[in-house]
């Protein structure tokens, strides 16, 4: 899907948020540390509303965020209201070397999961989005539309000095508006899968989109801080995935949960 234009975030906006997270005191202080025998090149940090004194004490300036999440939801055209995605705003930072593989995100029936992204501070080279295996050409505070619970999506190589510096807002929207506004194939239909993730599973996007059951929503962010698996537990279960230890019968389990396995999809007839 081709990133949609016309939005550019003031930078009047961004300029303190940029500042902070540009700060290596306050990154190690207050975003948590990669996992263990991982590089420090990514620091991020998920939050919603009823965080917003936390964050707000910290430094990051949540005002300011939620005043673009309002501006962003009504250049789209969509309610102020929609609800927040199960991991919410996010402010991140990376550094040389980092890239991340293409995944998807869990969506709920009915509810497509759709992120809007910008970086606040762009990087000598690489960091740019990938939607779908189509590389886009952002500008720095330009916005991108990502469907995010449909189209895998991932980010190039980031190469030189200068640190990419990233804002996220991650929101549910109603499928038949997404189908409305052109976003994604009008015959599209829900089709349940583990949400631990889909990451690499291969399906059609045009006729399926995967969503997470109400039991397999328990391990997703909903309303508490603590209920998304971190990024530590998912390395975890990749290490464990492909160490030569792991009986046929775990690997098979893991490879379900982590979305390696290829789902069986029964098309209709």
């Amino acid at each position: 899907m081709s990133k949609p234009k016309g939005l550019f975030i003031d930078k009047e906006l961004t300029t303190y948020i940029r500042d902070w997270m540009s700060s290596k005191e306050n990154r190690e202080t207050y975003l948590p540390p990669p996992p263990e025998n991982q590089p420090d090149n990514m620091r991020s940090k998920n939050f919603w509303k009823e965080d917003f004194d936390q964050i707000r004490y910290v430094g990051i300036d949540v005002d300011a965020i939620e005043e673009i999440d309002h501006i962003i939801l009504d250049h789209y055209g969509l309610d102020r209201d929609t609800p927040l995605d199960e991991f919410g705003y996010m402010v991140s930072w990376q550094s040389e070397g980092k890239e991340v593989t293409p995944h998807r995100d869990a969506n709920r029936k009915g509810k497509i999961n759709v992120r809007f992204n910008f970086m606040i501070q762009k990087p000598t080279k690489g960091g740019l989005p990938i939607i779908s295996g189509e590389t886009l050409g952002v500008e720095e505070n330009e916005v991108w539309l990502c469907l995010a619970g449909l189209n895998l999506h991932g980010t190039t190589k980031i190469e030189g000095e200068k640190d990419r510096i990233m804002i996220s807002i991650g929101h549910y929207v109603d499928e038949e508006i997404v189908k409305k506004k052109g976003w994604m194939h009008p015959d599209c239909k829900p089709i349940e899968e583990n949400p631990m993730w889909n990451r690499s599973s291969v399906f059609d996007e045009d006729k399926f989109y995967p969503y997470a059951s109400k039991m397999q929503t328990q391990n997703l962010r909903n309303n508490t801080v603590n209920d998304v698996i971190s990024d530590e537990e998912l390395m975890k279960m990749v290490s464990e995935y492909y160490s030569r230890e792991t009986t046929e019968e775990r690997k098979n389990e893991l490879g379900i949960a982590l979305g390696y396995i290829k789902p069986q999809i029964e098309e209709d007839e």
